[in-house]
């Protein structure tokens, strides 16, 4: 009896001592799992802990993650680094936070080389940038069967779970990835079309406060635009009305001189309020328009106001834009009636000029007005609003 008992508790130390090394190998295992929470790149940073794993294993192992499920290895006689980066490219769009072991023991029928562990985890999707997709972060459990040889070190590792922790977030992410994608599309045409948008403004806000000489009013302005704007685009102003025109196909310049032919006297831009901007929700950012509040008046050759022909009166300006963000249309949307008033009463005081007051006809006066109002849709006052200060009603 005596001796049964000797015997029984040499086995017994035997057992706890192998036992004993692989769970410290098993801890060493858990320590390096460890360094990869919170990493973005899990296949980069296995890479770096690949010697610590070698030390922990034999120099061909059994590798099986999630056998016969859609996301399942199954590898035998391959490396631990090959079995890891396998590993990792499965689990693309996601990032480990937490792993530990909280339960570990012995497979009762496998005299002792090999241990049964249970994991906790919380994983999360990420988009390529790393940013975490909400919704996806899951806490869950799985179980590792790790294998030894009689040298103590991991010659097998079978990882056992539910696949459809990995294609929960896997599908979470690719849905939000494609939302965002096409949230993106949309949404830098506008910003960037706005900022274009903003730039014509500028252009022609060099007008305000300024007497416009007729014959050379848009050069300044078209150094300033035609990089903006396509070699050829739509050219609309009042389109539709007696005084409006409809040009295709015509260099920006084209556009500008067109805006200012029969303008044969002066005007002053007094003010120019631009009163809203908006993105035509239907063209993924790709029209933008833009309401103004202007106000013109004539002067004289010295600059003086011609009584009678202050005029305030709101207009759209509308630009179209092709997909690398150059201005394809510009069309001036307004009533002629008030070009048609300001021509009425340019007449009138015409006809009750001194000769030589004014440098104006009837017909002079309908150059003037159609110039005006375009001039008035374009520019913007001195106190006009930045891009941020500007509500996108679209």
């Amino acid at each position: 009896m005596a001796i049964a008992t000797v015997v029984c508790l040499a086995w017994l130390v035997t057992v706890a001592a192998g036992l004993g090394a692989e769970e410290r190998t098993l801890a060493k295992w858990e320590v390096v799992m460890q360094k990869l929470d919170g990493k973005m790149d899990v296949s980069d940073s296995l890479a770096g802990l690949t010697k610590e794993l070698e030390s922990l294993t034999a120099s061909k192992i059994l590798c099986r993650f999630w056998p016969g499920t859609r996301v399942g290895i199954d590898l035998e006689d391959v490396t631990v680094g090959d079995c890891m980066r396998v590993a990792a490219s499965k689990m693309v769009g996601m990032r480990q936070l937490e792993t530990k072991i909280v339960s570990q023991g012995p497979d009762t029928k496998s005299n002792g080389k090999s241990m049964l562990t249970v994991w906790t985890n919380v994983a999360e999707g990420t988009t390529s940038s790393g940013a975490a997709v909400p919704g996806t972060r899951i806490s869950y459990l799985d179980m590792v069967r790790f294998d030894f040889d009689d040298n103590g070190l991991i010659n097998g590792m079978t990882e056992l779970g539910d696949d459809g922790i990995v294609a929960n977030i896997q599908d979470k992410v690719t849905a939000y990835t494609a939302s965002s994608t096409l949230d993106l599309e949309r949404e830098l045409p506008a910003k960037r079309n706005t900022a274009t948008a903003m730039k014509y403004v500028e252009a022609f806000q060099k007008l305000s406060g300024n007497v416009i000489n007729p014959e050379t009013w848009w050069a300044g302005i078209l150094k300033d635009i035609a990089s903006l704007t396509s070699p050829t685009m739509s050219c609309r102003f009042a389109p539709g009305t007696k005084r409006g025109f409809d040009l295709k196909d015509v260099s920006v310049s084209e556009c500008l001189k067109t805006l200012g032919s029969g303008f044969g006297v002066s005007v002053k831009v007094v003010n120019q309020e631009m009163t809203s901007l908006a993105i035509d929700p239907s063209s993924d950012g790709r029209t933008i328009l833009t309401q103004f509040q202007n106000v013109v008046e004539r002067v004289t050759s010295s600059g003086a106001a011609v009584p009678g022909t202050r005029l305030s009166y709101p207009d759209v300006m509308r630009l179209d834009f092709n997909k690398e963000g150059l201005v394809v249309a510009m069309t001036l949307i307004g009533d002629d009636g008030v070009a048609a008033s300001m021509e009425e009463e340019a007449q009138a005081l015409a006809a009750r000029a001194r000769p030589g007051s004014l440098e104006s006809t009837p017909v002079v006066a309908a150059g003037l007005v159609a110039l005006g109002a375009a001039i008035g849709a374009w520019t913007v006052g001195r106190e006009g609003r930045t891009v941020s200060q500007i509500p996108l009603l679209g």
